[in-house]
């Protein structure tokens, strides 16, 4: 059975990760132009994901979102909580509005929209740090849009191409592992890709005891 999360989790689990308030300037994200005929192949990486094949990268500059989304909340909340929360979430546009480069405040964005029940606001914010985000946070966002995307949007090709992502940028995360495990061997019913992840993962993180876990339910599944 998936083990599922909880709105106030998930904004706990990324207050912990962007708690220090640092923040960092825009970076230029990449496009990908092809080489001309009968150049040699070449390793290319943009925004920290890197493919092999004839390309160079030109920089082009990321377009910050638009701060005038209004603020909606359909989630099932009590009117205490929507109230506290339209608050916050007003504060995170204030200080946004200041400094619209901090990656930390689109982070935290992200996460009180996607509590709001704004979903197309959470992905916009982001997708922004995905993009211009040093590869900690930007692994943060691609994880964060997994989860949206596994748990409650259910476009699961999309959660698997963004835990993908999140696992590039950051092999060390148990979670994102853990969330592909459980996306292959409960949603695909596909052990044999349950149990790809869980090599890739204890491959990068030799020994972890949450990962030899997750093999040990696998293999006694499967008996």
């Amino acid at each position: 059975m998936l083990k599922t999360h909880t709105f106030l989790l998930v904004g706990i689990g990324i207050a912990a990760v962007i708690g220090a308030g640092f923040y960092f300037a825009v970076q230029n994200f990449g496009t990908v132009i092809p080489w001309p005929s009968g150049s040699q192949p070449a390793t290319t990486t943009v925004s920290g994901v890197s493919g092999t094949g004839s390309y160079t990268v030109e920089p082009v500059e990321a377009k910050i979102p638009s701060l005038d989304r209004p603020i909606t909340i359909t989630a099932d909340l009590s009117d205490e909580v929507k109230t506290k929360l339209t608050d916050i979430l007003e504060k995170n546009v204030e200080l946004l509005r200041k400094e619209p480069t901090r990656v930390d405040l689109w982070l935290q964005l992200g996460v009180n929209r996607k509590i709001a029940g704004d979903f197309e606001g959470a992905i916009e914010a982001w997708e922004y740090v995905a993009q211009v985000a040093p590869t900690a946070q930007s692994a943060v966002a691609h994880g964060n849009l997994g989860d949206l995307y596994m748990y409650f949007i259910k476009d699961y090709a999309k959660a698997v191409t963004r835990f993908n992502q999140a696992i590039a940028l950051n092999p060390n995360m148990i979670d994102y592992y853990r969330s592909l495990f459980y996306l292959y061997k409960d949603i695909y019913k596909d052990p044999a890709k349950a149990q790809a992840i869980l090599t890739q993962g204890l491959a990068a993180n030799p020994g972890n005891k949450d990962l030899l876990g997750y093999q040990a339910e696998l293999n006694a599944k499967s008996q």
